[in-house]
């Protein structure tokens, strides 16, 4: 374990739940750590809470267009955004996307994966250096959740975007985390890198450029 908290491109850092030490919101630590780390603001970030929480009086199709389309594309939205995902290059994201039937209803009519889903690609097709997701498995299904972890692993290998994950299932995310972050006696930050992650990102990395 160390504090030498550097971050990289492409890093998935883990932060470990303990009551007793995250004292604070998960979004302050988050921003807590990077000032530990000497990130320099404003911060470009897409925060995605773990409800998947909407605006009640936008629809569904609103709600994922709010701060990725301009005001002015009042027609044919899906198609925008449609082109926007394509554009990022990130296909996981509309496959996902093709699983929202709802998208012209408002999310009280419909249920908690519908507006996980909506929640998680409004999130992951904003312009962000870092990603923050608190309990991003939760209301998913094995094939949204699959998908999902794909989408994850392209932004940040493709797209060099940063993703801090907070959630209380560590043992689900430990294959697919390139850190764990913990609190230590004085409550500053202490990071623990998982090396048969790196060493397993190095390789398929290796592949994909061969």
């Amino acid at each position: 374990m160390t504090r030498n908290n550097k971050l990289h491109k492409s890093d998935i850092i883990f932060f470990r739940s303990d009551p007793k030490k995250y004292t604070a919101s998960q979004l302050k630590n988050f921003i807590h750590f990077l000032n530990s780390n000497g990130i320099k603001r404003p911060y470009k970030f897409s925060h995605i809470e773990g409800e998947g929480a909407l605006i009640p009086n936008l629809s569904i199709r609103e709600n994922i267009h709010l701060d990725s389309v301009p005001n002015q594309l009042s027609t044919s939205k899906d198609m925008h955004l449609t082109k926007l995902l394509e554009k990022n290059g990130n296909y996981h994201l509309l496959e996902m996307f093709n699983f929202i039937p709802e998208l012209d209803h408002y999310p009280e009519t419909v249920n908690d994966q519908v507006k996980k889903l909506a929640s998680l690609i409004k999130g992951m097709i904003q312009e962000a250096d870092y990603l923050f997701l608190e309990k991003p498995e939760m209301y998913l299904e094995e094939k949204h959740l699959d998908l999902f972890l794909k989408a994850i692993h392209y932004q940040t290998r493709s797209l060099g975007q940063i993703v801090f994950v907070h959630s209380q299932n560590e043992k689900f995310w430990r294959t697919h985390i390139s850190k764990v972050v913990t609190r230590g006696y004085k409550n500053e930050f202490l990071v623990t890198p998982v090396i048969c992650n790196i060493n397993k990102y190095i390789e398929e990395t290796k592949k994909e450029a061969a």
